[in-house]
């Protein structure tokens, strides 16, 4: 599984951006968000096989 990014370079150099992120900057938020999608993820494949 993949997360949303977008990328791009500055001066040479290839960065990434999140499309998937907090509108208040908070790079925490994020990681629970993607645990999140990410348990429910696993808990489908279980539930599948």
């Amino acid at each position: 599984m993949t997360f949303p990014a977008r990328q791009y370079s500055v001066n040479g150099e290839r960065r990434s951006f999140a499309l998937l992120r907090p509108t208040n900057g908070d790079a925490s938020v994020q990681d629970a968000i993607r645990q999140s999608i990410l348990d429910a993820y696993s808990r489908l494949e279980s539930a599948a096989s």
